[in-house]
């Protein structure tokens, strides 16, 4: 017989439904950590082109923190 407690105890915050939420936040990490990689390296080359190697490093110290 199916038990409605069952039922509803799968959809409490602390057991999500599987492929639920936690798949879309994986997503979503991984669309922000490929995001940041980017910016790190036009970062990296921005600062490497634009001063000498010795100006490089602060300067995209500088974009990473300020942009």
């Amino acid at each position: 017989m199916h038990d409605i407690a069952t039922s509803s105890r799968n959809t409490t915050a602390e057991e999500p439904p599987a492929g639920g939420d936690d798949e879309q936040l994986c997503i979503i990490l991984l669309t922000i950590n490929a995001d940041v990689q980017l910016h790190i390296w036009a970062a990296i080359e921005l600062g490497s082109s634009v001063f000498p190697l010795a100006w490089g490093f602060p300067f995209t110290l500088f974009l990473l923190f300020f942009l």
